[in-house]
């Protein structure tokens, strides 16, 4: 077994922790993101019914800031081609 300096074992140690924290950041981004996309998903279907399968693709490629514009913008929609009108500038 090679020998490890001290130094090399706290090099190491703070890898893995910050790598850890970078894991767990990227995590919670992703949780966001999926429960912002179905938050506006719900919202839309009640609005508006049904919603097409290309409607829910796009939103979920949609970054977590562009779904929070959307959710802002979805507030002074009157129809849903006021959604769509929207989609078409993103």
């Amino acid at each position: 077994m090679p020998y490890i300096t001290n130094i090399e074992r706290i090099g190491r140690e703070e890898g893995l922790i910050q790598g850890l924290e970078e894991g767990r950041q990227k995590g919670r981004q992703e949780g966001l993101r999926e429960g912002q996309t179905a938050l506006l998903l719900r919202q839309i279907r009640r609005r508006w019914g049904r919603t097409e399968t290309e409607l829910e693709v796009r939103l979920q490629k949609m970054t977590l800031e562009q779904l929070e514009a959307l959710g802002d913008a979805m507030l002074d929609f009157r129809e849903l081609t006021d959604l769509q009108r929207w989609l078409s500038g993103v």
